[in-house]
């Protein structure tokens, strides 16, 4: 298996141009249109990851501030709120196609009326959501024309999981509690199905939570069901706030107590394409690696 050594080499293999050869100003549509348009950062993440750099997408600022990986070239142009797209800008930009994820954002009805529409499924309830992010990435390419890149992106994602089992080998069968925002005495941990969850059974690590709640395998845990994992290591994702580190509750947790608390860069799994569980899978293994 070839090694991508970097990102940056891995997409110029690839060819990271556009696959519609339109001329256009970066950051704005093109003058004649024709783009594609992904109503979601999860369908974004995926066209980058197969090379297509030039398209729509609501929430720009906000996909720069929660995703980051991969990093929006500047051709990718705003349409809007991620909550509330801006149909006359999409309509303005005259696409050659709209792809979205039934159950969020606007009608199908009103997006038939602007442009064809593709279902590009997300909130899918009962299945792994490694196994959707795969199927988002299929979809895509198929639609797009880009099974060539879909093959190599694969090829690559495989090594950042082989090169992750590596760091990883000492916390296996231990059991790791991924945790992603904490409240005065509620926790949001990732339990079965979810992105994190994926990643562990990809390394062939553990996790502590072994049933799931919400469709993207997330589920609320208190203070007290916390106390009770006397053997867990916590994995916090992304920075935790003020609040939480100051609260008389934090240092009782037992993998605060017993110094097993690891944390990794955000990634945000709510809305998780293939690159968010690659950088979760690398950071992950990384932050392991240095606390075996």
């Amino acid at each position: 298996m070839p090694e991508f050594r970097s990102r940056r080499r891995f997409l110029s293999q690839i060819g990271c141009a556009a696959i519609f050869p339109f001329a256009a100003i970066a950051g704005k549509p093109a003058a004649n249109g024709g783009e594609i348009i992904a109503l979601n950062s999860a369908i974004a993440q995926s066209l980058l990851a197969l090379g297509i750099t030039r398209f729509g997408m609501p929430g720009v600022a906000t996909y720069a501030n929660t995703i980051i990986e991969p990093a929006l070239p500047s051709s990718v142009f705003d349409i809007g709120s991620s909550t509330e797209p801006n149909l006359e800008l999409l309509a303005a930009s005259r696409p050659s196609m709209i792809l979205y994820s039934p159950g969020s954002g606007p009608e199908p009805k009103r997006l038939r009326e602007i442009a064809p529409i593709v279902a590009v499924p997300y909130y899918q309830p009962g299945m792994d959501h490694l196994d959707i992010a795969k199927n988002m990435l299929h979809s895509i390419a198929h639609i797009t024309g880009t099974q060539t890149a879909e093959a190599r992106y694969l090829e690559h994602l495989e090594w950042i999981f082989e090169q992750a089992r590596k760091r990883t080998t000492l916390f296996q069968g231990r059991p790791l509690l991924g945790i992603d925002m904490a409240w005065a005495r509620i926790f949001a941990v990732w339990g079965k199905g979810s992105p994190f969850d994926g990643v562990l059974r990809e390394l062939g690590l553990s996790n502590a939570i072994t049933d799931r709640d919400k469709a993207i395998g997330w589920k609320y845990m208190s203070f007290q069901q916390l106390l009770a994992m006397d053997d867990a290591w916590g994995i916090n994702i992304g920075p935790l706030s003020k609040r939480t580190l100051n609260s008389p509750i934090w240092p009782m947790l037992p993998f605060v107590r017993n110094n097993r608390l690891i944390s990794v860069p955000p990634s945000n799994q709510y809305i998780a394409g293939l690159p968010t569980i690659e950088r979760l899978a690398r950071t992950l293994g990384e932050a392991l690696e240095a606390q075996s």
